[in-house]
């Protein structure tokens, strides 16, 4: 297992993850960290209540509550 490895992003990916940091006024490194952190640190069996919740009722989370969430949790991980 790797102790660590960059990431090389093509200049597309790269002002697209610059403007996206931007909108919530994060920097690029530190907004891609939070979303990979959610994206690979999920818990298979919080997912599945998740999806299996949707099923039931139809309801999602709003756009406004997911970058809250993503906010909060980019934060914590600065330590503020």
């Amino acid at each position: 297992m790797a102790d660590s490895f960059d990431i090389h992003l093509d200049s597309d990916r790269a002002e697209r993850l610059k403007a996206r940091a931007a909108e919530v006024g994060l920097d690029p490194a530190v907004y891609a960290l939070g979303v990979l952190d959610q994206a690979i640190g999920s818990d298979a069996a919080e997912d599945q209540r998740r999806w299996d919740a949707y099923g039931r009722t139809g309801d999602t989370v709003s756009a406004e509550a997911w970058l809250t969430d993503l906010r909060t949790n980019v934060r914590r991980l600065q330590g503020r």
